[in-house]
């Protein structure tokens, strides 16, 4: 880290490490040759680099994400804020606002296809309401703006403050969450516990609109 404050690099990105079946560490790990650090050690070096970030001037916009001010990634953020992308080539993914689609990965099956069958090999995944939904909570709590309530109920037709009432003042209480009539803002306490979080206010068949993400091959 002092050799990247050191050099001004203007955007950093710190992720644990995730321990992947079928990787080189998965196996050590499955054969017990490989411990992974224990949560309470990543919690703290979480800590130790948010206080080091600020120390240094850099903005946390999202949960991993670091930059000087005004040097926010536009491609990530375009992930996190639901914006349409066009993935290009063998096994690219690409989103609409609706839909995602994904490549086939193989490349002698991709351009055997394109050039001999004069279509794109792609599976489309449609999104229903309570896909996008789930998603958007997903993404925008790892944000630093947070997640737009008003939004998530206006236009993707969830009410978080008439279905987890309880549990987001409980979250305001604890001191891991700001929230407003408009907004949830995970604090930096919240931030380490955001994929629980998040669980917790991911919305079922039973709670939002019913309907389910349809995988269609084209």
């Amino acid at each position: 880290m002092a050799a990247a404050f050191a050099l001004e690099v203007p955007h950093l990105s710190c992720y644990a490490l995730t321990i992947e079946p079928g990787t080189v560490f998965g196996r050590q790990a499955k054969k017990g040759r490989f411990l992974p650090p224990p949560d309470e050690f990543v919690a703290q070096q979480f800590e130790m680099l948010l206080e080091q970030m600020q120390r240094h001037g850099y903005q946390q916009y999202e949960i991993s994400n670091f930059c000087q001010p005004g040097r926010e990634s536009r491609h990530n953020s375009a992930y996190w804020q639901g914006v349409p992308y066009l993935g290009l080539g063998p096994s690219a993914h690409s989103f609409d606002g609706h839909n995602r689609q994904y490549t086939v990965a193989n490349n002698h099956q991709y351009v055997q296809a394109v050039l001999e069958q004069g279509h794109v090999p792609a599976t489309i995944e449609h999104l229903t309401t309570l896909d996008r939904a789930n998603e958007y909570l997903m993404t925008s709590l790892r944000t630093a703006q947070g997640c737009n309530l008003t939004y998530l109920r206006d236009t993707l037709g969830v009410d978080l403050h008439q279905q987890h009432s309880v549990y987001l003042r409980e979250l305001h209480r604890t001191g891991l969450a700001e929230l407003t009539p408009s907004i949830l803002r995970l604090t930096n306490r919240g931030k380490l516990l955001a994929d629980h979080i998040t669980l917790e206010l991911f919305q079922s068949s039973d709670s939002a609109t019913t309907g389910s993400s349809t995988p269609v091959n084209s």
